[in-house]
């Protein structure tokens, strides 16, 4: 089948900005509505890590279809 993967990666200042917030929301759009496997990866500093899952934790939708991946830069993973 086919497969979508979007990747983005986040500075400390710019992963809760609006314009961020906005992006996450289009692309978990995209994903949900992809006929497919659809995977979204979110790399961000350390320091933004569980900040970043609560965030994109929020905006998922409950039966969700897609794979969610949050990667910070010490190496942590978080698939939601």
């Amino acid at each position: 089948g086919d497969v979508l993967i979007l990747g983005e990666a986040k500075t400390i200042n710019d992963v809760d900005r609006k314009h961020s917030l906005h992006q996450y929301e289009k692309y978990i759009e995209t994903i949900e509505s992809f006929e497919g496997l659809g995977i979204f990866i979110l790399c961000v500093h350390w320091d933004t890590f569980l900040m970043t899952q609560k965030i994109i934790r929020r905006m998922l939708p409950e039966n969700r279809v897609g794979t969610y991946i949050i990667l910070s830069s010490n190496g942590k993973e978080a698939v939601l």
